[in-house]
Formats: C-alpha cells, sequence, structure tokens
C-alpha cells in the first residue's frame, strides 16, 4: 500500500502530510522515487535478462530527474560499494552471483535512489538463512545506515486505532 503495488479498498496510507491512496499517476511517480523496497527473494525481484549494472540503474533510468550514462555508472559503482561489491558484478547476470551477492545487489538498487523510505523484508537481514549469510546482509545495510537509516522512527497503528511511536536504532 505505501508504493501502491496493491490498491487499497478502505482507510489511507500516509506519508509525511502525503495521502498515497489518493494520488494520481503523474503524482505516484516521484512519490516511488522516494520510497524504495528490498524484497525477500532477490531472484525473483532481479531481471534475470540484465546485467547487475542495469538492474542497479534502473530506479535512476526511471526516474524524473534525467542523469547521463556516465552519472548513472558512477553512481551505480558507489551504490555496490556501499554494499561491500566491487564494480565488476555490474557485468554479471544475477544468476552468476551468490544468494548474498543477490540480495545486495537489491539493497543497492533500492539504495541508488536515495529514497526517504526504505522498506525491508525481515528475512533481508537473515532471519531464514545461515550465519554467514546474515552477517553479510547486516554489514551490507549497516554501511548505509549513517546514510539511510539511522536514526529512524517506527510508527504503528495498534487494532484499537491509537497511535504509537518509537524511536530505536537499527538491530544490526
Amino acid at each position: 500500500c505505501v508504493v501502491r503495488l496493491l490498491k487499497s479498498t478502505s482507510g489511507s496510507v500516509r506519508i509525511g502530510d502525503v495521502d498515497v491512496t489518493h494520488l494520481t499517476r503523474r503524482q505516484l511517480r516521484p512519490h516511488r522515487s522516494a520510497v524504495s523496497i528490498v524484497f525477500q527473494d532477490p531472484a525473483g525481484s532481479l531481471d534475470p535478462r540484465m546485467l547487475v549494472g542495469d538492474v542497479v540503474a534502473e530506479p535512476l533510468r526511471l526516474s524524473a530527474a534525467r542523469t547521463s550514462r556516465a552519472e548513472r555508472q558512477k553512481r551505480v559503482a558507489e551504490s555496490l560499494g556501499q554494499v561491500g561489491l566491487r564494480s565488476e558484478v555490474t557485468r554479471r547476470y544475477p544468476h552468476e552471483l551468490s544468494g548474498g551477492q543477490r540480495q545486495r545487489v537489491s539493497i543497492a538498487r533500492a539504495l541508488i535512489s536515495k529514497p526517504s523510505l526504505l522498506i525491508a523484508d525481515a528475512s533481508v537481514v537473515g532471519h531464514h538463512t545461515g550465519r554467514r549469510g546474515a552477517t553479510a546482509r547486516c554489514q551490507a545495510l549497516q554501511r548505509c545506515a549513517d546514510e539511510v537509516a539511522a536514526p529512524y522512527a517506527i510508527r504503528a497503528w495498534q487494532s484499537n486505532g491509537r497511535h504509537q511511536q518509537s524511536s530505536t536504532q537499527p538491530p544490526l
């Protein structure tokens, strides 16, 4: 609902003062640039026909802000570096990478647009993987925490409709 991958049937979703549920297609485009998602299954969310460099650059290519090819390549290399991957992976296909590397590519793609909101599934931080894989993903997210995730506020609606807010540091 936050990025309107699914249409809501009732209620509203607000980010700041903006009700996301009532944005027009034109208004939705910049909103989607400000919100990124790291999907649970990187193999399913990465286009197998695209090189990793193109996958990571796609949010920049699709955004309203025009960037040159050289600028996109520079930003892709920086984003991959943030998650602990060398720029050589840009010339590989997702199926040529390990599961942990694919997850870090997904994180790099989510971060390249410098979102104001990053949504990540619990398994992104390794709840369903081995310790080594979990550690690599946590380290990748930790490298980005100063720029993206910390400090952050978690807001949740209780079932009775009262608003509850807590601020915390990421459990990395």
